[in-house]
């Protein structure tokens, strides 16, 4: 997997585009004192640097590491709070498939 990040302003706002292998998938942005970051469109990602439209010498690797992180982790493995949800997903239908089983087993047992 090849990370790499092409600065797109230099200030006001600083910002990046994000590529894994030669697919953009991300896009960084610090303005007025909130960093971004965002997967494929998917706000993923806030921090407050001192910096307000341009990091503050010391703070700028610390943060596009941070971003680098959080982008190759959903890169990886997908985002942890779409996959929750498709689990509770799928076992509210399981719960509702089996009291309805239950139910049909009662229904019929008394018409009988």
């Amino acid at each position: 997997m090849n990370y790499h990040i092409t600065q797109t302003c230099s200030a006001c706002p600083e910002q990046y585009d994000v590529y894994i292998d030669s697919e953009k998938v991300g896009y960084l942005r610090l303005r007025h004192g909130i960093f971004t970051v965002e997967y494929k469109d998917k706000l993923i990602y806030t921090g407050y640097p001192e910096g307000d439209g341009i990091f503050e010498y010391d703070e700028r690797s610390t943060y596009l590491e941070i971003a680098k992180e959080q982008i190759v982790l959903i890169h990886l493995f997908g985002d942890k709070q779409e996959t929750t949800n498709s689990i509770k997903e799928e076992l509210m239908n399981n719960i509702k498939n089996f009291l309805i089983e239950k139910v049909l087993c009662v229904v019929q047992n008394r018409i009988k």
